[in-house]
């Protein structure tokens, strides 16, 4: 199949041509439907569509009439695609079926096992549902961890806290929020922002400031979680979670673009991967919750230091100096979240 794929997006010119299993689809601008003769009786088809059953005939690969289909709401792998709305939508039965999945996996288990296959069955049904909420991806990683080399389909892998934890947020996920995607932009940058932040934390203080309003927010670092070998790359993080909350409860209309600003290229490598090593993973999925409720497209970017001014008087305590930068700058103080607490947000 990736042989055909190939002769016909560089041979036959059909572009934008995806796959999965022995099912193709595209898209392509609306224009003049094609006469296509192939079957019994001709029938009017997109031109890629008409081009790529042309190049089957001539290479002698079977397909039906029935399954030409096209149309501005197409179902493709079962997810409603409405290129009207630029949404892509996992039907609600659907998404009941995978938290139903997903409970049962978790509560009957015996004595908290299941077998490889049942493992990777479950993985691979959320993985598809990731399509939908894609901010989900972290909170796989801790399954994936646990059938890391594993290989025995019928070994019994024991269900940890962890696990339990994080396919229960999927689970709510998909049972609050649904399975409902907008399709937007994905590339953009620092002139396409609708709302900009400035952080940076130090080890005793944290604090984030917004250009367009004038305002900063500052706090004192609380106590990290134990095990961590650098604090300041969870405060870095955290002040970033600070203001990303601040933004979700304060604004409305909420901004669709939100670039906030750091010095720390770890936090940027968090934010830009959406992984992180475990003792990070709820401040992540903290902020994947955010990001999911308020449908705000977030971008974190790196600031060299020494450009980073302002913050980083602020986080230190010097106010007059970040008064003196930004003259009319009003502050205030902030709470930092606590994910680790068992936060919750409301639509």
């Amino acid at each position: 199949m990736a042989l055909l794929l190939w002769i016909a997006i560089h041979v036959r010119g059909v572009s934008c041509l995806l796959a999965y299993m022995d099912d193709n689809f595209s898209f392509e601008p609306a224009s003049p439907l094609v006469h296509y003769s192939g079957y019994a009786s001709p029938v009017l088809l997109p031109r890629s569509q008409a081009l790529l059953l042309q190049l089957w005939d001539e290479l002698g690969v079977p397909h039906a009439a029935a399954k030409q289909l096209f149309g501005q709401t197409l179902t493709i792998t079962g997810f409603l695609v409405d290129s009207v709305n630029m949404t892509i939508t996992l039907p609600r039965e659907a998404c009941n079926e995978l938290v139903a999945a997903i409970r049962v996996f978790l509560r009957d288990a015996p004595r908290r096992r299941r077998p490889l296959r049942e493992w990777q069955r479950l993985i691979g049904w959320i993985n598809w549902g990731l399509n939908v909420q894609p901010l989900l991806r972290p909170a796989l990683q801790s399954s994936y961890a646990k059938i890391s080399g594993m290989c025995i389909p019928h070994a019994p892998i024991y269900i940890n806290a962890r696990v339990t934890r994080d396919l229960m947020f999927i689970a709510s996920i998909f049972e609050e929020h649904g399975g409902i995607h907008l399709m937007r932009a994905s590339s953009w940058g620092p002139k396409d922002a609708d709302f900009v932040i400035f952080c940076d934390a130090c080890l005793t203080g944290m604090a984030f400031w917004i250009p367009s309003l004038s305002i900063a927010l500052v706090s004192d670092c609380p106590v990290a979680p134990a095990g961590l070998e650098d604090n300041i790359f969870w405060y870095e993080a955290l002040t970033v979670v600070a203001a990303l909350e601040w933004v979700h409860t304060n604004l409305s209309p909420l901004p669709d673009r939100l670039a906030i600003y750091t010095d720390n290229l770890n936090t940027v490598q968090i934010f830009d991967s959406f992984r992180a090593s475990r003792i990070f993973d709820e401040l992540l999925l903290y902020a994947c919750k955010l990001l999911i409720v308020s449908r705000i497209d977030l971008r974190v970017w790196h600031i060299a230091g020494q450009h980073n001014t302002v913050a980083d008087a602020l986080s230190r305590g010097l106010f007059v100096v970040a008064q003196q930068y930004v003259p009319h700058l009003s502050i205030a103080t902030f709470i930092p979240p606590r994910p680790t607490q068992g936060d919750d947000l409301q639509c």
